[in-house]
Formats: structure tokens, sequence, C-alpha cells
């Protein structure tokens, strides 16, 4: 993709990603208000991934007219903008994206052995944000603990172990105390 392309391209899509909002049909002024009122109410971002834009590079694909009102088509499409911050090293958004997971989905299937989409966060950010992770891996192990099942407890325990060398890199127990 030719250089002048790459940045509004990227724009729109993180707007679609943020809002649904379809890069290549213009945004009318009052629905970016509105969008813009609805992302600061829940706690997206602390800055947004992308601002508004109706220049589209790209040509138009035919699809104006397909059917967006599935079951799936829902927004923010958080885990792909958990990502996308985690890739660009935007923890303080990777967790404010996160915050808005519910918490079923968040330790859930889909991501592999480690914990869902909160053991790629708390991975993520255990370096600049260590109560964070901590926090992340104090409830993934819990919610180990309660199913009541040896499996379980070796899951909980690898999440503790984290813990254990985050606290330790810390210099301080779980109390908080140094």
């Amino acid at each position: 993709m030719p250089p002048n392309l790459w940045e509004p391209v990227r724009k729109g899509v993180l707007r679609w990603l943020e809002t649904g909002a379809r890069p290549d049909i213009p945004v009318a002024p009052a629905h970016q208000a509105i969008q813009a009122k609805g992302n600061r109410r829940k706690g997206g971002p602390s800055r947004p991934l992308s601002s508004p834009q109706n220049n589209w590079p790209l040509p138009d694909t035919g699809l104006r007219r397909a059917r967006t009102g599935n079951v799936y088509a829902s927004w923010p499409k958080t885990r792909v903008l958990i990502q996308i911050a985690i890739h660009k090293k935007r923890n303080d958004d990777a967790l404010a994206w996160y915050a808005r997971v519910p918490k079923r989905d968040a330790y859930g299937w889909g991501y592999g052995y480690g914990g869902g989409l909160g053991g790629v966060v708390a991975e993520a950010v255990k370096e600049t944000h260590p109560d964070a992770a901590l926090d992340i891996w104090r409830e993934m192990s819990e919610g180990e603990i309660v199913r009541v099942n040896p499996a379980a407890y070796d899951v909980a325990g690898a999440y503790l172990e984290k813990m254990k060398k985050v606290y330790a890199r810390l210099s301080r127990r779980k109390s908080g105390r140094r």
C-alpha cells in the first residue's frame, strides 16, 4: 500500500472498530457528536485511537447496501482494539478497553491456555501497570479456585507464580508493605 494511503486507511479502520461507522461512508456532524459523547460516558481509552474522517482513499467496494444488523455486529470491537493497543505499547488504552469487556468474556476460551484475554492484558501491562496486572491475575486465580478442581488449582497456581514475580520485582509483599 502506498505510504500516502496508510494513514487515512488506518484512521478509518480504527474508527470502524471503535464505532461501527464505515470509513467509506461520511459521518454527519451530529452523529459524530453523539458518538464522541457515548465514548466518553462508557469509559473508552484516554485518547481516541482514531479521529473521524471522511476522505476514504480506497475504491468503492459495492457493499453500501450490505446488512449490518446481525447479532455479531456490535461495537466497539474491544478484543481487536486491545490487541492493537498492546501491539502499539499503549497500555493505558489496553486497560481502558479491557475494563469494558464483560468479565464472563475476559477470562474465557479463545486465547488458549494462559487465561484468555485477561491473561494477555496482564502479561502486556505487568511492567508499566503492575497493580492492574496483579488485580487481573488475582481475579483469574480466584475464578479458578472456586471451581474446586485439581486441574483448576494448577492453573490458579500459575497465576499466583506470575503474581509472586511481580511482587518480588516491586520488593513488596501481597499486603503492599515493604
